[in-house]
C-alpha cells in the first residue's frame, strides 16, 4: 500500500503547484488587436462639432395686445367696465425651419461619470403672425349701450440663438447618453399693433334707444419691440464615439423665452452632429 500513497501524494503536489501557478500568474488581457477586452473610451477633455437639424416654434401671445389697448382707452368707461384691453388673444400659427451651428465644449470624467460645460449657436430664422377680432354689446352704468369692436394683430421672429448649458452624462463604453440645462440668448423682433371703434347709443330703464349711434373716437396703437432675449435651454442626446477623437451625436433641444413683449416662445430642436474631441 505504500506505493499507491505515494503516488496519491505526488499527484497532489502537482495540482496544487499547477494553481499556484496560475494564481500568480493572474488573468491574461487582450491588447487592442488581440480579440480581448475592447479598449476604453475616453471622454475627458475638449471637443467642437458642427450639427444641422429640424426647429419648431410655439407662440403663446394671450396678453401680447392688452398694453396696446389699456394705453388707448386709459380713464375711458369702456375700459373701466368692458375691459376690452383682455378680449383678444390673437393665435399664431407654429413656424419651422432647417437650421445649422456649431458646438464647443469641455468633458470632465470621474470613472463612468461625465461633467462638462458647452456652448453653441445656431443660425436660423422663426417667424409667424397672427390677429383677433372680438366685437361685444353691453349697456353700461352712464345708461349709454356701447357696441364696441377690438382687433388686433402680431408679428413674431426669432433668429440666430445661442446657449451655455452644463452637462451630465454616463459612459456605457462607446455610448455616451446625456442631459444639457442652461440659459439662451436669441436675437428678436416682435411688431404689435391693435384698435379699438365702434358706436354708443343713449337707452330707457328698458333698453330702448333713446338717441341714433353716435361713433366712438377709433383708437390706433402700435409697437415694435426687439433686442436679445434671455430664456431658458434643455435638452438631452446621446454621443457616439466612433474613434478615440471621433463621434456623432444626436440631440434634442428645448428652449424657452417666456417675455418676448407679451408673446411667450416656446423652440424645439432635433438635430445631428459630427465631431471631434481632443
Amino acid at each position: 500500500m505504500r506505493i499507491p500513497l505515494a503516488a496519491t501524494a505526488a499527484l497532489a503536489a502537482g495540482f496544487l503547484s499547477t494553481g499556484a501557478a496560475a494564481v500568480d500568474l493572474g488573468p491574461l488581457r487582450g491588447g487592442y488587436g488581440s480579440g480581448g477586452l475592447e479598449p476604453v473610451v475616453t471622454w475627458q477633455g475638449g471637443y467642437f462639432a458642427g450639427f444641422a437639424g429640424q426647429t419648431n416654434a410655439s407662440f403663446q401671445a394671450d396678453k401680447a395686445l392688452g398694453d396696446l389697448i389699456a394705453f388707448g382707452l386709459r380713464r375711458t368707461i369702456v375700459e373701466e367696465e368692458m375691459q376690452v384691453s383682455e378680449w383678444l388673444n390673437p393665435q399664431i400659427p407654429d413656424a419651422s425651419d432647417t437650421t445649422f451651428g456649431v458646438l464647443a465644449g469641455y468633458n470632465f470624467q470621474f470613472a463612468e461619470t461625465i461633467l462638462g460645460i458647452e456652448a453653441d449657436v445656431t443660425l436660423g430664422a422663426l417667424s409667424s403672425s397672427g390677429l383677433d377680432t372680438l366685437s361685444r354689446v353691453q349697456t353700461l352704468s352712464n345708461n349709454e349701450r356701447y357696441n364696441v369692436t377690438a382687433k388686433g394683430n402680431i408679428d413674431a421672429k426669432l433668429e440666430n440663438w445661442a446657449t451655455l448649458r452644463a452637462r451630465a452624462g454616463y459612459t456605457l463604453g462607446a455610448f455616451l447618453p446625456f442631459v444639457t440645462g442652461g440659459i439662451a440668448l436669441a436675437q428678436y423682433e416682435v411688431v404689435r399693433s391693435a384698435g379699438v371703434d365702434g358706436s354708443r347709443e343713449r337707452v330707457d330703464d328698458d333698453g330702448l334707444p333713446i338717441t341714433g349711434a353716435v361713433p366712438l373716437q377709433p383708437v390706433s396703437e402700435t409697437g415694435t419691440d426687439s433686442g436679445i432675449a434671455l430664456g431658458l435651454a434643455a435638452g438631452a442626446g446621446l454621443d457616439v464615439a466612433l474613434t478615440q477623437n471621433v463621434f456623432l451625436r444626436g440631440e434634442w433641444q428645448y428652449l424657452f423665452f417666456p417675455d418676448l413683449a407679451g408673446v411667450e416662445m416656446s423652440v424645439n430642436t432635433w438635430r445631428a452632429a459630427a465631431g471631434v474631441k481632443f
